[in-house]
């Protein structure tokens, strides 16, 4: 019983994992969208630029900001629950069934 319970805890952080990346693929494209588009503009195609969701904190957009409270709040209860647990990278990262 005590394996499948941490099996299935191991499994809520992947799935964690998951909406926080695609929630800030999310946010990014959303702000990138709306209220910063002018920048959005002026980059080149295919040019690589890091940006993360943190760029967006001082947006005057309420929904970019509310995105990032519900991003910020996903993601303490990830690290929470991954400290508690005491669940080591490696656990995540073995036979995940969604990398397959």
């Amino acid at each position: 019983m005590k394996n499948l319970y941490r099996e299935n805890l191991i499994s809520l952080v992947r799935s964690l994992e998951n909406i926080l990346d695609e929630l800030e693929i999310t946010i990014i494209n959303l702000a990138m969208s709306g209220e910063f588009s002018d920048f959005n503009d002026q980059c080149e195609i295919g040019e690589v630029m890091r940006i993360r969701i943190e760029d967006f904190k001082n947006a005057d957009d309420q929904n970019i900001k509310t995105c990032i409270e519900l991003f910020n709040s996903i993601e303490q209860s990830y690290i929470y629950i991954m400290n508690i647990n005491a669940i080591k990278r490696k656990e995540i990262e073995g036979d995940n069934p969604n990398e397959h």
